[in-house]
């Protein structure tokens, strides 16, 4: 399953609609942005699977494939058009942390310790991925305030 997180501020109507918690609002929710989906000829494709309800002003429209969700999230002005003013929100990243890592395994000897050497990311998504899982990281972080130490902790945080 495939999701975003749609912040709909200030959209008295469609917020009505779905804090009714009836499955009449959500439907009608639900077909308002997937009209707005085949609008746009970029989206035209995409399927919504499903809405689900947050707290407050958010709900979470989960696609059908990945393939749908890219498509959705990379053209965003469909959203504008289904409901303007509201915005997607940014994808939601999980850190996992990692103490004892020693420097000299990661960071770039050319840059004095300073950066992260440039095929880190590909080395984790190899070392993490299995037949049928495919582990890969966007971004890592050095935790570790001590320059001078020869280990430290780090955040990386995978995508999906």
């Amino acid at each position: 399953m495939w999701e975003s997180s749609v912040q709909i501020k200030n959209l008295k109507e469609n917020i009505k609609a779905l804090s009714s918690g009836q499955k009449k609002g959500v439907a009608k929710v639900k077909d308002k942005l997937e009209r707005a989906l085949r609008a746009y000829g970029v989206t035209n494709g995409a399927r919504i699977e499903f809405i689900r309800t947050l707290s407050g002003d958010r709900i979470e429209v989960c696609y059908e494939t990945e393939e749908h969700f890219k498509q959705a999230r990379q053209n965003s002005r469909w959203l504008e058009v289904a409901m303007p003013g509201a915005r997607l929100k940014g994808e939601t990243w999980y850190p996992i942390k990692c103490d004892g890592v020693a420097k000299f395994m990661v960071m770039d000897p050319e840059e004095d310790g300073q950066k992260f050497r440039n095929d880190m990311l590909e080395e984790f998504k190899k070392d993490n991925s299995a037949i049928t899982v495919d582990c890969e990281a966007k971004k890592v972080m050095c935790l570790s305030k001590n320059k001078d130490k020869d280990v430290g902790s780090l955040a990386i945080c995978p995508s999906r």
